[in-house]
């Protein structure tokens, strides 16, 4: 069956991908047919803060500059879930990793 006009195309994009999330991304809407194409699963698992947090701006970045009209929607997938070392942007106290800072001061900056 063909997609139908309001169909999204809903794709996942990971730190260890062979390239990075702007050619990713404008590879899968060169073939999505005019969909909208969302990225509903992103993030990174690691001990490194940092680390994490760049990896977030290495996402949002890109998708500022490719226009946000065939791309609309990022979900970064892991809010809190209690480990000190994983994809969760909260720590297990209940702060804020620098992840969660950059993602929040992004939606700040980019109504």
């Amino acid at each position: 069956p063909a997609m139908q006009p309001a169909d999204v195309v809903t794709v996942h994009f990971y730190p260890d991908a062979p390239i990075d999330v702007a050619t990713y991304m404008a590879g899968v809407q060169r073939i999505a047919g005019g969909h909208q194409v969302w990225l509903t699963e992103t993030g990174m698992g690691t001990c490194d803060e940092a680390r994490q947090s760049e990896f977030y701006s290495s996402v949002l970045n890109p998708f500022v500059q490719l226009g946000r009209t065939w791309w609309p929607r990022v979900f970064f997938y892991v809010l809190s879930d209690g480990e000190p070392c994983s994809d969760a942007m909260v720590r297990p106290d209940g702060s804020f990793k620098p992840s969660f800072i950059t993602y929040r001061d992004f939606i700040a900056a980019h109504p």
